[in-house]
């Protein structure tokens, strides 16, 4: 289970080995809200609280209609260089959405792309790795990049940058 959000009194989770998003009940029981062929992860909800799952496989951001039916609302496959993870959905309905960088169980790992959906935020070169909002109105996003290249990681070597853009809404500080 993975992507665990807490929305309308109850907690939501993909479950990548079914294909399932599932909505939990306090007494443990759930329900299917939609079935992810390629295999859901991460969760989250758009202002009107529409749902925003990621399908792993595909390297999208999918869009749940209260039929359970899913439309593709961003496709970041060529940004990631994996398959899809995580997301976070701030209140404002921007997305940011994380991939794992690298082949699972064919290549090494590397460093991964962050990927804001909607206007993505890029820095050529460089692959964020993490980030935060930050600035007086928190509308500022900070993220670490790193450059360093696949034989500079393999030697053991690292070096980084930090990028910052206005995203044009306050952000939530990191609890």
């Amino acid at each position: 289970m993975e992507g665990l959000r807490w929305q309308e009194g109850g907690l939501w989770s993909s479950d990548s080995f079914t294909k399932a998003v599932k909505r939990f009940a306090a007494d443990g029981s759930h329900q299917t809200v939609v079935e992810v062929e390629g295999s859901p992860s991460g969760l989250g909800f758009l202002p009107d609280g529409s749902v925003l799952v990621v399908s792993q496989a595909d390297k999208s951001v999918l869009k749940v209609a209260p039929d359970g039916t899913p439309t593709v609302h961003a496709d970041f496959s060529q940004f990631a260089g994996g398959i899809g993870n995580d997301m976070l959905v701030t209140k404002a309905g921007h997305a940011y959405v994380g991939n794992l960088g690298f082949a699972l169980g064919e290549e090494n790992p590397e460093t991964t792309r962050l990927v804001h959906v909607g206007p993505s935020v890029r820095n050529p070169g460089a692959w964020s790795d993490a980030c935060a909002f930050g600035g007086d109105d928190l509308d500022t996003l900070y993220m670490t990049c790193n450059t360093t290249t696949v034989e500079e990681f393999n030697v053991g070597k690292s070096s980084a940058a930090i990028a910052t853009a206005k995203v044009g809404r306050k952000g939530s500080a990191a609890a």
